[in-house]
């Protein structure tokens, strides 16, 4: 399929239409890719999380949505030809000045007057480029005060989280996918006898009663290969002065970053659990020689039906 251009003329005389045409194939389509690659530069423009504003003579021509946004602003029109030193902070005027002036691109922090009067902390760049025979100033500003707030819900979050950690009464730990100790809360290294610094340069193996190693491995390997999403084990632990104590682990993964991940571990103390139910098979038993020994048979009463 082509795409034509022509010119169309009337001979009256001799009643004939002319057509002079030519081939606009190549033309149209690099039209069209035109049109692409702007609606692609728009889109990026508008959903890009940095406010973003282009500058011409000292008026802004430009802005996206997140640039609106930051200045508290409901339209992009509110913005659109007002000179740009007018939502700055008089007292970053000159700083800002400057860094124009110069066409610097370097990262400087400054203060924005919002459509409320408030003052915003933001973190800001531009470059000065020339387009179309005309100079204009891209800026980029960040707003630094929804990044200090989702800042503060982390450490905030770290906090609570630290606090359960260290004061849980259940035994608490991090552990790297090789199986090394990251971190142990004080129930875990008090249950083991181990100080924080010689946890943190053991394995999981290590304080795990060897005859349960086999089987614990084979588990740990599920769990990270994603086979399954949690462990909930009984094992038996070694502790630093060899003694054995009963626990039961439950293991899972935790993600603690975009990129990075973490197994979390619970230990439980079973030990009092585990005597309790040695006392039970220990009076069964006697109870069983006693029965067995006696003379005298033992039996329940007969139930009337």
């Amino acid at each position: 399929i082509k795409t034509l251009s022509y010119d169309a003329g009337l001979d009256k005389v001799k009643k004939l239409i002319y057509c002079i045409g030519r081939d606009i194939t190549e033309i149209s389509q690099k039209h069209k890719l035109l049109e692409q690659n702007e609606m692609r530069l728009q889109f990026f423009f508008d959903n890009v999380l940095d406010g973003m504003g282009i500058v011409f003579e000292g008026k802004f021509q430009l802005v996206n949505k997140a640039f609106v946004k930051i200045l508290g602003y409901d339209s992009d029109e509110e913005i659109i030809g007002k000179n740009y030193d007018q939502f700055i902070d008089p007292e970053f005027h000159k700083k800002v000045e400057e860094i124009v002036s110069s066409n610097s691109n370097q990262l400087y922090s400054s203060r924005i007057v919002r459509k409320d009067g408030t003052f915003r902390n933001i973190e800001a760049t531009g470059k000065t480029i020339q387009f179309q025979d005309q100079e204009l100033r891209i800026f980029i500003i960040r707003d630094l005060e929804e990044l200090k707030i989702a800042q503060d819900k982390i450490e905030e979050s770290e906090a609570r989280f630290e606090t359960v950690f260290k004061n849980s009464s259940l035994g608490l730990m991090l552990l790297d996918f090789d199986g090394n100790f990251v971190d142990a809360n004080i129930s875990i290294l008090d249950r083991l006898g181990y100080s924080q610094n010689e946890i943190r340069e053991m394995n999981i193996m290590d304080i795990i009663f060897e005859d349960d190693r086999d089987n614990a491995l084979e588990y740990w390997k599920l769990l990270i290969s994603g086979a399954v999403n949690k462990i909930y084990k009984e094992k038996r632990f070694v502790k630093k002065d060899k003694k054995i104590t009963w626990v039961r682990v439950t293991l899972n993964i935790m993600k603690i970053s975009a990129t990075e991940n973490i197994v979390f571990g619970l230990v439980e103390d079973l030990d009092s659990q585990k005597k309790s139910e040695k006392a039970l098979i220990e009076s069964e038993e006697k109870f069983r020689a006693v029965y067995e020994l006696s003379l005298i048979h033992i039996s329940e009463p007969t139930r009337p039906y």
